[in-house]
């Protein structure tokens, strides 16, 4: 959904500094206690930037995997699930530097500080100016998805209760 935490505001402002050709699509349900659009309305970015609400598992795919990167800008989560969709489809992810994330997706993606603007400029540009970065963060990214898959999940509780049997 689309909350304050989720510091989409913090990428509009990195966006309108940066002056790059890209438009920022923001995927999730508006708030009635959070106006985005009227912030976005405020930096004169309603051009560059489009919350385009819930959308269909369909339509997610189709917009992550016409992405040039993805970007998660979030100050709070718990797992960080949209960078490891995008990671799967092929998508490099910069992401905020923060604990949960960190420990989900190690070194396969590129970490900013959420609060500091000049840092989320700075990862902007690298992935939009360097196609070499970016291709080896999606190749990073796909091989690192596949220890999610559920052959694996299957494989590590099956392994997880065998070994408790034995401690019991």
């Amino acid at each position: 959904s689309l909350e304050r935490r989720k510091n989409h505001i913090g990428v509009v402002k990195a966006l309108e500094e940066s002056g790059l050709n890209l438009e920022y699509l923001i995927v999730g349900k508006e708030r009635r206690d959070y106006d985005l659009r009227e912030e976005i309305n405020d930096l004169g970015m309603e051009k560059s930037v489009h919350i385009i609400g819930y959308v269909t598992d369909e339509l997610l795919i189709a917009l992550l995997s016409n992405s040039l990167f993805y970007i998660f800008p979030s100050l709070d989560e718990g797992t960080g699930i949209p960078p490891l969709e995008a990671l799967a489809l092929g998508v490099p992810v910069i992401t905020a530097d923060i604990p949960s994330i960190r420990e989900h997706l190690e070194d396969n993606v590129i970490y900013f500080n959420p609060e500091d603007l000049s840092d989320i400029v700075q990862k902007m540009n690298l992935f939009y100016n360097n196609n070499e970065i970016r291709e080896e963060y999606k190749n990073k990214g796909k091989n690192f998805v596949k220890r999610y898959s559920w052959d694996n999940t299957v494989n590590n509780l099956h392994n997880f209760l065998k070994k408790l049997s034995k401690d019991s």
